[in-house]
C-alpha cells in the first residue's frame, strides 16, 4: 500500500523564492541535515507547478534539486514538459532538463529538443524539432539547431530552420519566428509569392508594427519582376472607446515596356481610402451625455485608376470590377421622437479625364420625426425635411429643399377581417439653380407642390389542414393626386427634359416623377408545415393606372419562393409586360444543400426596350452563375464557381478547386478566371482577363504557406 508522507519541504529565503513553497510526496522518503533523497512515485509541488518522476534529490545547502527517470512537469491546463532528467536551482529558479519535450495543449503543438534551460519562463533550447502534427510520424516538422521561447510573450524563435514533410526537407530559413497565441505583436508577416506569365515573380513581404494597443501599422512592399513596385501601408487605430478608423494609403510604379503592352492610361497608381466610425460622438468631441444616439461613419477614397486598388490585393476574386468611386461621410444623432442627419457624398468617375462636370452632394441635411400616433393609434403621422446642395465645378450647381408630411387614418371593419387606411402625404419642394448658367431667372428657381392620397383596403386569412396551414393576404391601394401647383423651374422642366438632347443644366436636378392615379393590387399567400415552418411564399403585384383615356398596366410581377423538399429549394421573381407580350425579367436560383453537397445555380434574363428612328430596339441581357461544394469528408472539400455573360459571350469569372484538412495542416489547390477592368491609354475600359493557380499549404498553428501562377491574356475589347 502506497505510503504518502507530506510535509514542508523547505521555506525559501531567497529573493526569487522568498513568498513561495514546495511540498514533496513520495513512497520512500530518507533524509540528513544536508540531503533528502525520495523514491517511489515522487510528485512535487513546486509553485504552479507539479512535477513527478522516479527520484528526486535535494542538497538543502545549495538549494539545488535534480529529479531523474520519467520527468512530467505540468503547469495547469496550459502545457505539459517531459524529460529523463531535471535540475531545478531553487535560489534562482533555474532550470536543466535533458532530453526536453514540451506540448502544449491549447495550441496543439509539441517541441522536442535535447536540451532545455529555463529561467523565469524563459526556455534556451538546442538541437531540436516543432510540428503541430502526431508526434510519432508528422507530417511536417521544422527542425533547428536552437531556439528560444518565452511562456509570458508566447513567441518561439527558431534558428538554421530546416521545414521538413515526413523526411524530405523542403525549405531552409537561417531564422523563423512565430507566435503561439493571437496577441498582437511587431514582426514580419507571412510573405505573398506568385508568378505570372506577363508579371513574373511575384513577392510581398508584410512588416507589421504594434507598438500600443491603440494603434497598429502594416507595410506591405512588393514586387512583380516583369511589371513594376510599389508600397501600400495601412494604419489602423482606437482613438476611444467607442471608435476606431484605417487609412491605407499606396503607391505602384509601372515598367513602361509593361504599360505599353497593355496600354495602360497610367505608368503610377497611387490614392487612398480611409475608413472612420464613432457611435458617440456627441461625448467624444463635446462632452455631452445625451439620451438618444449619436454616430459618424466615414468612406472615403480617392485614387487615379481602378488599378490602385487590385494592385493591393494578391486574390484575383477580390478584384474591384467597376470604375465607380464612391465616398461618404455620414453624420446623425436620434432620440426616441426624432432623427437629425447630415451626408456627405463624393463619386469619382476613372473613365473621365476629370471630374469637374460630376455632381457632389456636398452636403444632404436631413430632419426626420418617427411615426407617432393618436386618437387610439387610428391617426399616423409623421415628418421630413431635406436640404441638398449639388456641387460641381462645371456646370449648373443646385440648392433643394423638399418638405413631406405623410399621414395615416386606419381603422378595422367585420370583426377585423377588413383592413382599411386612408393615406395622405403632402410635398413641397423648392429648387435654386446657379453658377452662371444660360437660364433665364425664372428657370433658376421655382417651387412644387402636392398631395398624394390613398386609399388601401386588405385582408388576412389563415386556415389549417391536417398536414399544413395555408394563410392569405390580398390588399389593394387606390392611389390619386389633387391639382398640383408649379412655378417656375417646376414649369419648364418637365417638359424639356422628356426630349431628346435634354438641356444638362436645367434637367440635372429635375427628379420629380409625373405620378398618375392607379390602382395597386398584390395577392399574396403563404404555406406552413405542421411544424409551422414556411415553404411556400408567393407574391403576385400588379399595378393599373386610371387617369388615361383607355386603362393601362404595369407589368405584372410574381415573385416565388419555395422549398420543395428539404434539401432543394427554388426562387423566381418574373416580369411579364401585356404591351409586348413577353417576359422582361426573369430571376431564377434553384438550391441543393444537405451538408455533403451545397449547390446553387442562378440565371438572369432581362430585356430593355428602346426607340431609335421610330423602331423599337431590344437590349439583352443573360447571365448564368454556378456555385458549388461537395464535403467528401472530414478531410476533403471540393468546391467550384462559374459566371458567364450569355449574350456578351464572356466568361466573367471561373473558380475550382480543393482542400484538404487535417488536425496539423491543410493543403489547398485552386484554379481561377478572372475578368479584370483596365482603363487603357485611350480613356476607354478594357478588360484583361486573368488567370490563377493558387497553392495553399497552412501548417497549423504556426503558419499558412501561399503560391500562386498567374496567366494574363490579352486585353479584350470593351
Amino acid at each position: 500500500m502506497r505510503i504518502l508522507l507530506s510535509f514542508l519541504l523547505l521555506f525559501f529565503t531567497s529573493s526569487a523564492l522568498a513568498s513561495g513553497n514546495a511540498e514533496l510526496f513520495a513512497q520512500n522518503i530518507d533524509t540528513n541535515q544536508t540531503h533528502i533523497k525520495a523514491s517511489g512515485s515522487v510528485l512535487i509541488f513546486y509553485e504552479d507547478q507539479v512535477i513527478g518522476s522516479n527520484e528526486a534529490y535535494y542538497n538543502r545547502d545549495n538549494e539545488m534539486l535534480e529529479l531523474k527517470g520519467n520527468i512530467t512537469m505540468l503547469k495547469g491546463a496550459e502545457f505539459q514538459i517531459m524529460g529523463q532528467y531535471l535540475q531545478l536551482n531553487s535560489k534562482i529558479d533555474e532550470k536543466h532538463i535533458k532530453p526536453f519535450y514540451l506540448l502544449s495543449k491549447e495550441e496543439k503543438v509539441w517541441i522536442s529538443a535535447a536540451t532545455a534551460d529555463v529561467k523565469e519562463d524563459n526556455y534556451d533550447l538546442s538541437s531540436g524539432v516543432v510540428s503541430g502534427c502526431e508526434p510519432s510520424n508528422p507530417i511536417w516538422s521544422i527542425h533547428f539547431s536552437s531556439s528560444d521561447y518565452s511562456d509570458e510573450s508566447q513567441w518561439m524563435n527558431l534558428y538554421n530552420a530546416r521545414l521538413y514533410f515526413k523526411k524530405v526537407p523542403v525549405f531552409y530559413s537561417p531564422y523563423l519566428g512565430y507566435s503561439l497565441d493571437d496577441r498582437r505583436r511587431s514582426g514580419l508577416l507571412l510573405p505573398f509569392v506568385g508568378v505570372s506569365s506577363d508579371e513574373g515573380f511575384y513577392y510581398q513581404q508584410p512588416l507589421y508594427i504594434a507598438p500600443y494597443d491603440s494603434w497598429d501599422l502594416e507595410l506591405s512592399p512588393q514586387i512583380r519582376t516583369n511589371r513594376g513596385r510599389g508600397i501600400y501601408g495601412t494604419l489602423r487605430f482606437v482613438d476611444s472607446h467607442s471608435s476606431h478608423g484605417e487609412l491605407n494609403l499606396g503607391y505602384f510604379k509601372e515598367q513602361e515596356e509593361y504599360a505599353q503592352k497593355f496600354d495602360l492610361a497610367n505608368e503610377e497608381h497611387f490614392g487612398f481610402t480611409f475608413k472612420y466610425e464613432n457611435s458617440n460622438w456627441l461625448k467624444e468631441y463635446f462632452g455631452v451625455d445625451s439620451a438618444g444616439q449619436s454616430g459618424l461613419d466615414i468612406d472615403a477614397m480617392h485614387m487615379n485608376d481602378i488599378d490602385y486598388l487590385n494592385l493591393n490585393s494578391n486574390n484575383p476574386s477580390q478584384n474591384v470590377t467597376s470604375n465607380q468611386i464612391f465616398s461618404r461621410a455620414n453624420l446623425f444623432y436620434s432620440d426616441d421622437n426624432n432623427y437629425i442627419g447630415s451626408y456627405f457624398k463624393y463619386y469619382l468617375d476613372l473613365n473621365k479625364e476629370d471630374n469637374n462636370d460630376t455632381i457632389q452632394n456636398l452636403p444632404i441635411v436631413q430632419y426626420h420625426r418617427y411615426i407617432d400616433t393618436i386618437l387610439d393609434d387610428h391617426l399616423l403621422y409623421s415628418f421630413n425635411a431635406n436640404y441638398t446642395s449639388h456641387y460641381r465645378t462645371e456646370g449648373s450647381n443646385a440648392e433643394q429643399i423638399e418638405l413631406t408630411v405623410p399621414l395615416t387614418l386606419q381603422s378595422t371593419f367585420l370583426d377585423n377581417y377588413i383592413d382599411v387606411a386612408y393615406r395622405a402625404e403632402g410635398i413641397a419642394k423648392s429648387t435654386k439653380l446657379s453658377n452662371d448658367i444660360a437660364l433665364t431667372d425664372t428657370q433658376k428657381k421655382g417651387e412644387f407642390l402636392t398631395l398624394a392620397q390613398s386609399i388601401d383596403v386588405g385582408t388576412y386569412l389563415l386556415k389549417p389542414y391536417e398536414d399544413f396551414s395555408h394563410a392569405l393576404s390580398f390588399t389593394s391601394a387606390y392611389s390619386f393626386d389633387v391639382e398640383e401647383l408649379r412655378k417656375g423651374y417646376y414649369e419648364d422642366a418637365p417638359d424639356a427634359c422628356s426630349e431628346v438632347g435634354v438641356d444638362k443644366d436645367l434637367c440635372a436636378f429635375y427628379t420629380t416623377e409625373e405620378k398618375a392615379s392607379n390602382l395597386a393590387l398584390n395577392i399574396i399567400q403563404y404555406l406552413f408545415d405542421d411544424s409551422g415552418n414556411q415553404f411556400l411564399y408567393h407574391r403576385l403585384s400588379q399595378r393599373v393606372f386610371t387617369n388615361t383615356s383607355a386603362l393601362e398596366t404595369s407589368e405584372l410581377e410574381s415573385e416565388l419562393d419555395y422549398k420543395i423538399t428539404k434539401q432543394f429549394s427554388l426562387y423566381n421573381d418574373t416580369f411579364y409586360n401585356y404591351d409586348y407580350a413577353r417576359v422582361t425579367k426573369s430571376i431564377n436560383t434553384l438550391k441543393y444543400a444537405e451538408g455533403t453537397i451545397n449547390s446553387s445555380l442562378s440565371f438572369l434574363y432581362e430585356d430593355t426596350f428602346t426607340i431609335a428612328d421610330e423602331e423599337i430596339q431590344i437590349e439583352y441581357s443573360r447571365y448564368v452563375t454556378l456555385d458549388a461544394t461537395y464535403v467528401h469528408d472530414k478531410h476533403y472539400r471540393y468546391f467550384g464557381k462559374y459566371a458567364y455573360d450569355i449574350e456578351a459571350e464572356i466568361s466573367k469569372s471561373a473558380e475550382i478547386g480543393f482542400l484538404y484538412t487535417k488536425r496539423c495542416w491543410d493543403f489547398g489547390l485552386k484554379y481561377v478566371e478572372n475578368n479584370r477592368p483596365i482603363l487603357s491609354g485611350s480613356g476607354t475600359t478594357s478588360s484583361v482577363y486573368d488567370k490563377y493557380v493558387y497553392l495553399t499549404v497552412a501548417l497549423k498553428p504556426i503558419t499558412e504557406i501561399e503560391f500562386n501562377y498567374k496567366l494574363s491574356e490579352p486585353i479584350q475589347a470593351p
